[in-house]
């Protein structure tokens, strides 16, 4: 049975009480029924940069909900064992996607990195009018530096659910895989957002330069549209995300 860490202490070292204090790890390939072990890159952090020792306590997560304490076992070349002990209470997936245009430079990996510090489902990162492409390159180096990102935003805030990050496609592709999917556009203006959304559903922001007026008279006809105002002033594209979540979270969606 799982326990829930928000109600009484499960031992007399009063772990409930310092779970957000305690060190948190990701391990994706974590079986806790059977074969716990931190890799070797985690267990270099746990043992040189935390200077953690066997018999310390630390949480794991799989990344996909669970996560355990575990006493950290002798470290043996390319893993350190785990002896995993007491389960969190796992939490429901997050709801929210992003759709993340493609920003110039590496100014993409800024609100990435903010993003997967939150209840963010996964990043999918979107071509829109006006964002920046990669003329005659792909995408991969920018994918493994922003999945570095989202394993350490997982770690920064304590998460279950790793944020999954999406390579990029056309807005109007997603568009057609996504027909009734609820959309939230970051937008100037008045706040049109529903009191709850019971399903899965997205959120979009745009480039340096906005969303194109075609593409907003386009998103707009959509029956599930909605819009979360950023306020008067103009803001960075790498910093909408964050202040939109912001809202977002204060209304009780996210």
């Amino acid at each position: 049975m799982a326990l829930n860490l928000d109600e009484q202490p499960f031992d007399e070292q009063g772990l409930n009480e310092r779970r957000f204090e305690e060190s948190w790890f990701y391990q994706a390939s974590a079986d806790f029924d059977r074969d716990a072990f931190l890799d070797k890159a985690e267990s270099h952090h746990a043992f040189r940069v935390l200077r953690l020792k066997v018999g310390d306590k630390i949480v794991v997560s799989n990344g996909q909900g669970e996560a355990w304490w575990c006493t950290l076992g002798e470290e043996s070349g390319s893993h350190t064992s785990l002896i995993p002990f007491e389960p969190i209470e796992r939490v429901p997936r997050p709801q929210a996607e992003y759709l993340l245009p493609i920003l110039k430079g590496r100014d993409v990996e800024d609100p990435v990195e903010a993003l997967c510090q939150l209840s963010i489902r996964r990043i999918q990162l979107v071509l829109t009018h006006y964002c920046e492409r990669f003329r005659g390159k792909d995408y991969t180096k920018l994918l493994e530096r922003l999945s570095t990102k989202a394993i350490t935003g997982l770690k920064q805030a304590k998460k279950q659910w790793l944020t999954e990050i999406l390579p990029p496609i056309e807005l109007e592709e997603w568009k057609q895989l996504n027909p009734e999917t609820p959309l939230i556009i970051c937008e100037a203006g008045l706040d049109r957002v529903p009191k709850t959304l019971r399903s899965n559903y997205s959120i979009l922001s745009g480039p340096e330069g906005g969303i194109s007026p075609q593409e907003l008279k386009e998103l707009n006809l959509r029956s599930n549209c909605y819009q979360i105002g950023l306020g008067p002033t103009r803001i960075r594209a790498i910093h909408a995300p964050l202040v939109a979540c912001g809202k977002l979270m204060g209304l009780g969606l996210l």
